[in-house]
């Protein structure tokens, strides 16, 4: 463009040369404007997945502290009433079932 701003006008041909070349100028300066816009779309989109990724991992490292916090802060106390009342739960459904398992018809009558 800058070459064909300087070469000298005022013939039929040099004003049609001066045309194209601004023409064709124009057509390059339009293309690299659209491979731009192109490229930044593209960074965009990937701006875009790193700030979802980002916002996913501050989720799950919340979710891993809290996770973290409720098996360090642990109730003792509770967790062994806990463990016991089911301990005694399974071991009257199993004598539960091994009484009910052996009866049959004939201890009815």
């Amino acid at each position: 463009m800058i070459g064909a701003l300087e070469a000298p006008t005022g013939t039929p041909a040099a004003d049609a040369k001066y045309i194209n070349e601004i023409g064709f100028a124009l057509t390059n300066l339009d293309q690299a404007g659209n491979n731009v816009l192109r490229v930044r779309a593209g960074i965009g989109s990937r701006i875009n997945e790193v700030d979802s990724l980002g916002s996913l991992n501050d989720s799950l490292d919340l979710q891993y502290q809290q996770t973290l916090s409720n098996l360090q802060d642990l109730d003792y106390a509770k967790a062994i009433t806990d463990l016991t009342r089911n301990q005694t739960s399974l071991e009257a459904a199993q004598l539960s079932f091994s009484r009910i398992s052996q009866l049959s018809l004939f201890n009815y009558l």
